[in-house]
């Protein structure tokens, strides 16, 4: 005959197991959304994933041995051990999962270095602040070298860092490279555009001085984001280079736009030729 003798603890323990089950319900259900939008924290989310599942097999432990059978718990000194176990395993679990997430935003929260490049100052060159499409990417990229004589620069680009500072012949310009690519450092994950946002947010604002930025692979972040999200992006990006007195430079193809698309560009953006 089964029985509850212990109907208070019973209820306690079925609602912990209850509330543990529907977080690692719903935990699980939006880990690949979590890991796309977020992909550096993957191994953090998966951690939390792991001692939720422990958790929810620790609690089914507890709700089984305060069932009477025949007289008898189903608790045993096994069972008491084995909850300890599951328990001290789920706090270890999750005491690395916060050491992950540490880790992980301190490591991407890392200022991007304030250096101006070993180039010719040119004293003639001048552009208002804001952003800039420039149908020619080659006089885009002097353009570029031609401010980071005056000013501190920053590169974001589909190419990897070493072949971009041959490519354009740079030395001390940092460079941060759109990719998919993980464990990497100076890379960004071209569907983190939160992440892109401040990190270019926060470097216009260091030392309150004019910065000049190269964004490459426009057409891939459209790609991956869609081209209104990167649309209300720019114009973001805009806003943030006037108040910080800073130049964004944008190599683009206009064959790759649709009509409307280009319209809206052009509309909203000089166009360097």
């Amino acid at each position: 005959m089964i029985g509850i003798p212990d109907k208070i603890t019973f209820v306690s323990d079925l609602l912990n197991l209850i509330f543990v089950l529907i977080v690692f319900i719903f935990t699980f259900r939006y880990k690949e959304k979590f890991i796309n939008k977020f992909p550096s924290l993957k191994g953090f989310y998966k951690t939390i994933i792991i001692s939720l599942g422990i958790a929810v097999l620790g609690n089914v432990i507890d709700v089984i041995d305060e069932i009477e059978i025949n007289g008898k718990y189903l608790k045993s000194q096994f069972t008491s051990q084995l909850t300890s176990w599951i328990f001290a395993i789920t706090i270890a679990l999750i005491g690395l999962a916060w050491i992950k997430l540490l880790i992980t935003i301190i490591e991407k929260q890392r200022q991007i270095p304030i250096v101006k490049e070993s180039a010719n100052e040119t004293g003639t060159i001048y552009l208002d602040p804001g952003v800039y499409l420039c149908s020619d990417e080659e006089s885009c990229h002097e353009l570029f070298k031609a401010f980071l004589g005056k000013f501190p620069g920053l590169v974001i680009t589909r190419d990897p860092p070493d072949v971009t500072k041959e490519r354009l012949g740079l030395k001390e310009t940092p460079i941060l490279w759109l990719t998919k690519i993980e464990g990497t450092q100076n890379t960004v994950y071209p569907t983190n555009l939160a992440y892109l946002m401040q990190t270019l947010v926060d470097f216009m604002k260091m030392e309150g001085k004019p910065k000049v930025i190269l964004l490459e692979g426009i057409e891939y972040l459209i790609t991956e984001n869609g081209f209104p999200a990167i649309f209300k992006f720019l114009a973001t990006l805009k806003d943030h280079a006037l108040v910080s007195n800073s130049i964004v430079l944008v190599p683009f193809e206009s064959k790759a736009f649709e009509e409307r698309e280009l319209h809206l560009l052009l509309r909203e953006f000089e166009l360097l030729r």
